[in-house]
């Protein structure tokens, strides 16, 4: 048994609804991304642990402009997906200002 409020609410809803009070709006669409998106691969060196991956996953998402980062330890490499205005330059940065780690762009 329903509780006696849900029913009410929904009567009411139901009648507004059917009077053309209110009607019921279309679903949103999703707005298409006109920002361009840049793929950086980079390759870093003294990835030893998946705690070394998050440190450097950690310093990439803090650079501006960067939508996401993901380190792969056993490879040693980071693919970075970025705004298109982030430089290559300024991840490379961000990762050998770890002091632990140091990376390259590959190309």
């Amino acid at each position: 048994m329903k509780c006696w409020r849900m029913y009410l609410a929904g009567s009411l809803v139901a009648g507004i609804l059917s009077a053309g009070v209110v009607t019921a709006a279309p679903a949103p669409t999703a707005a298409k991304s006109k920002q361009s998106t840049n793929v950086v691969r980079l390759a870093v060196r003294g990835l030893h642990c998946d705690g070394c991956a998050a440190a450097v996953e950690k310093a990439l998402n803090g650079v501006k402009g960067v939508k996401s980062a993901k380190v792969d330890r056993k490879a040693g490499h980071a693919v970075v997906s970025t705004d298109g205005k982030t430089k290559p330059e300024e991840l490379v940065s961000a990762v050998n200002r770890t002091k632990k780690f140091s990376a390259t762009v590959e190309k």
